[in-house]
């Protein structure tokens, strides 16, 4: 048993610090991405082209290791590259990219990050609504943070685009509560750039004077204020000034907005201000000058479009292309072979159910056959049954009026022999009373005759047992087990009561039973009444109908 727990011990030591290992692997692993990740925001300032040409391995390693944050940062800072030159396109499929890592991680800073760089682009391609949809996610974000100077950024961003689409009163609204809440929470930034934005405002709607108001006062909050911040509100200051033929005063405008812009490499700024700088001696009437500016502005431009359209970014940039256009290629192809297999799969499926249905049909084509067949074999078993039964009903019939043809016949001769029986005790009772009367008559002459024995000889065959037992055989056979049913439920009859019995199921009445039996009908009529009472019947009872039961087998 210890051994086992030292096992067992060792056992989960070794796991554990396999586990370890795979961890502190995976988090040196995670380390090394999250290094490079920040290399790769680093060389976006100073080298977007090569940063840019490092942005696709990056993200093949971040997604083989399982690193969305890597993901999502890498999917931004491409985005963000592509945007400053002017690829928007591409910038936006980057943020959405970048936002959907973010949202897998449940980062809402990073998703504010994204929705406002998302922001920027839609605003730089004019789709303003779009903007300030992206610009308003961003914001619910980081009023939820309670992020303040971010807030008043976001909120100047979406006064300037209802700037934009002259929503002037509602771009104020904004602007106002903006600079509120910069003066609240000392936001010097975020106040200049509030008082920049409304006297835009005031300037593209008709009021110079309050335009340049709040250009100055933009401009007196300069402290922590970048210079390039500072050199767009010179420019703006300048070009309402000239616009109001107050040359002079935006001479010295533009000289300062010249001079922050230059020393902030603020490109995009420059060219606005060589344009305001030509248009400025064309009215002094310096067309030299005027003509030296313009010529400063073509080529800033120039400068501008060269940076989005240079030879090695824009072979990147099309390489890059090839690839997404080989992979939706790949891509497609792998649909096109899946669908190709899907139709052949359906086509099976569809031959298969068609045999199947073919199969189905042949089975209940052949069963309906089948039923058939029984059905008509079963009318003509049922036919021939019901011939067959009508034949037994005809056979049982006749065989029914043969037995009782039989039957009557049988008791004819019965009733024959017993009418003969009584007809032969008749006579004999007859000459015994002719005897007696001779005997009586000569009483001396009797004495020398024979006519005892003649007596003896009457009485010897009008009770014969012969003639009895040959009776009982026939009655036997008309009226088979009436003599074994009555004596098993009358064991107590004589011989002389069954015979009496028999006599009364054939009909016979009193006197015919007398001279049958050879006595008075009298003496039949308290046989009778005896009768009833063994048989438990009352003395009005109709023997013969209880009697006749017998003869039924009942």
């Amino acid at each position: 048993m210890r051994n086992f727990a030292s096992m067992l011990k060792l056992f989960f030591v070794f796991v554990s610090a396999t586990l370890l290992f795979v961890s502190s692997f995976g988090q040196s692993d995670t380390i090394l991405l999250s290094a490079k990740v920040k290399e790769l925001k680093a060389l976006s300032y100073s080298n977007p082209l090569e940063a840019l040409q490092h942005a696709e391995p990056l993200l093949a390693e971040c997604s083989q290791a399982g690193y969305s944050k890597g993901l999502a940062e890498v999917y931004n800072t491409q985005g963000i590259i592509l945007y400053t030159r002017g690829l928007n396109d591409l910038a936006l499929q980057s943020f959405i990219n970048a936002l959907e890592n973010f949202r897998l991680l449940n980062d809402t800073i990073g998703m504010s990050l994204v929705y406002n760089n998302l922001g920027v682009v839609s605003y730089s391609v004019k789709k303003y609504y779009y903007s300030i949809f992206f610009f308003q996610q961003s914001l619910a974000i980081q009023s939820r943070i309670n992020n303040i100077r971010n807030v008043i950024d976001l909120n100047n961003n979406i006064g300037s685009i209802y700037e934009k689409l002259k929503m002037y009163n509602k771009a104020l609204s904004i602007h106002r509560n903006a600079n509120a809440m910069s003066i609240k929470y000392g936001h010097l930034v975020g106040l200049s750039t509030g008082l920049n934005n409304i006297g835009v405002i005031y300037e593209n709607s008709g009021h110079p004077d309050s335009a340049i108001w709040y250009y100055r006062k933009a401009l007196e909050v300069s402290d922590s204020v970048p210079i390039s911040q500072l050199a767009l509100t010179y420019s703006n200051l300048g070009r309402t000034l000239m616009n109001n033929s107050r040359i002079d005063e935006a001479r010295i405008c533009l000289d300062s907005a010249l001079l922050m812009a230059t020393n902030s490499e603020a490109t995009s700024y420059l060219s606005e201000i060589y344009n305001l700088f030509s248009q400025y001696y064309d009215k002094k009437g310096d067309i030299n000058k005027a003509y030296k500016y313009l010529l400063k502005y073509k080529d800033v431009n120039k400068l501008i479009e060269d940076q989005t359209t240079e030879g090695d970014f824009a072979d990147f940039i099309l390489s890059m292309q090839q690839n997404k256009w080989s992979k939706e290629k790949k891509l497609l192809d792998n649909q096109v072979s899946l669908q190709q297999k899907v139709q052949w799969l359906l086509v099976i499926v569809i031959v298969v159910v068609i045999a199947g249905f073919f199969l189905v049909y042949l089975n209940i084509r052949n069963r309906n056959r089948l039923l058939d067949q029984r059905h008509k074999l079963s009318e003509s078993e049922s036919l021939r049954l019901a011939d067959e039964l009508k034949n037994k009903e005809i056979i049982a019939q006749l065989e029914k009026e043969k037995l009782t043809s039989e039957l009557q016949m049988k008791e004819r001769q019965l009733t024959s022999m017993t009418m003969h029986i009584v007809t032969k005790n008749e006579t004999l009772q007859e000459i015994e009373k002719h005897v007696e009367q001779i005997a009586s008559g000569n009483p001396e002459k009797s004495a020398e005759m024979p006519l005892n024995k003649i007596k003896s000889i009457i009485r010897m065959n009008a009770g014969d047992e012969a003639v009895w037992n040959n009776y009982f055989y026939h009655f036997e056979q008309v009226y088979p087990g009436f003599f074994r049913q009555l004596t098993n439920l009358h064991p107590e009859l004589t011989q002389g009561e069954q015979k009496l019995c028999a006599y009364i199921t054939i009909n016979l009445n009193n006197k015919e039973i007398a001279h049958v039996m050879g006595i008075s009908e009298a003496s039949i009529k308290i046989k009778k009444n005896r009768l009833s009472k063994k048989l438990q019947l009352d003395i009005a009872s109709d023997l013969t109908s209880y009697l006749r039961k017998f003869t039924d087998g009942e």
